[in-house]
């Protein structure tokens, strides 16, 4: 039991401290993210730097929200 409180309380505080969106599917495309409310700007950035692989910037395409968790599709646009 001594130790099990202290790993709790360590991944308790590890799971507060994650900022961004969780990667729900990707395929070149598109990319899907789950979020909270307020990481709108976060999952862009999130978006990008996975666009950005395929030479492109990421276009948002879908949202769909279910009280405070969204999910946001975007689509890989290649640049000129």
């Amino acid at each position: 039991m001594r130790l099990l409180l202290p790993s709790l309380l360590a991944l308790l505080l590890a799971a507060c401290g994650t900022v961004g969106g969780t990667r729900v599917q990707s395929e070149n495309p598109t990319i899907t993210y789950r979020f909270a409310d307020g990481e709108d700007d976060v999952v862009q950035d999130q978006a990008d730097d996975y666009c950005s692989d395929y030479n492109g910037r990421a276009v948002l395409r879908d949202v769909d929200n279910d009280g405070a968790v969204n999910v946001a599709t975007f689509e890989c646009i290649r640049g000129d």
